[in-house]
């Protein structure tokens, strides 16, 4: 029995493994292959002496409507427009990809620069693999580049999973370890709920990895924070975390003379009216 279940998974795998190595897919031969490794998987694992019943299993997950498996579909997309060399020559950024980009990126590189001017709300909606991080990656380094002789966190992203702020710091290390302007001096954390234990969190800043020890972020605030809607609450609220907003970065929000419970209030209040809609 476990020699029947595991020699359809070995095959899924192997199979997963040639057709990435491949280097043109032939996209329905793929699907099929796909669909017949998961069959003879689901085969070897439930098996059933009555051989109606069996059918039954079988008629029901293939099913050509209620079954598990749908398509194969095919997706038609159109190219993503590249900018114009004039917009291209005009980014207001010092901090920008040597690639050339996409017309939504210069775009929203113009609403978000703060050359001169104060950044402007700005909604992104694309496509998959159309560099939407990198719409906002540039404007937040070039900031904290311009401010680095300020002292604490420049730049909040908030994210709602865990998940997708844990993949975007590595995009963030990358782009800051590639860069000699950025590397050593422009530091980002991962606020996320995790990261107590010295040992398994890095508490330094690395080629695939930005700050994530939670006493790091504490002792020695990022210019950027990667965090989520529940960790702000707490690190507002708390007086442990009250030396994340230390510094001169938020004279503006929190003014001096005020004592930690006023400051708290300040803050929460800031934090609700960014919940009621306020950009």
């Amino acid at each position: 029995m476990e020699r029947r279940a595991s020699s359809p998974i070995l095959k899924l795998v192997a199979c997963s493994q040639q057709l990435a190595a491949q280097k043109h897919m032939i996209s329905l031969q793929q699907a099929i292959e796909i669909k017949e490794s998961i069959l003879a998987y689901l085969r070897a694992t439930f098996t059933f002496q009555d051989k109606k019943v069996h059918q039954a299993f079988y008629d029901f997950i293939t099913h050509p409507t209620e079954g598990m498996f749908k398509g194969p579909y095919i997706s038609l997309r159109l190219p993503f427009v590249k900018a114009n060399p004039e917009e291209i020559a005009n980014i207001p950024l010092t901090i920008k990809p040597d690639w050339p980009p996409y017309d939504h990126q210069v775009k929203s590189w113009h609403r978000l620069s703060t050359l001169e001017k104060k950044p402007e709300p700005t909604w992104i909606t694309t496509g998959t693999g159309s560099g939407k991080t990198e719409s906002f990656l540039f404007p937040v380094l070039d900031y904290c580049y311009q401010q680095q002789h300020r002292y604490g966190i420049k730049v909040i992203i908030l994210y709602p999973m865990n998940a997708l702020a844990t993949d975007q710091a590595e995009r963030f290390a990358e782009t800051i370890h590639g860069d000699d302007r950025l590397k050593g001096k422009i530091t980002a954390g991962l606020f996320i709920g995790e990261g107590k234990d010295n040992k398994n969190f890095p508490t330094t800043m690395g080629p695939k990895n930005i700050i994530e020890n939670r006493e790091t972020i504490l002792g020695s605030p990022p210019d950027i924070l990667l965090t989520n809607f529940k960790m702000l609450d707490y690190a507002l609220m708390k007086a442990n975390y009250h030396d994340l907003w230390s510094g001169k970065n938020w004279e503006n929000l929190i003014p001096k003379g005020k004592n930690l419970k006023q400051k708290q209030k300040i803050s929460m209040e800031l934090y609700t009216a960014s919940e009621k809609g306020t950009p």
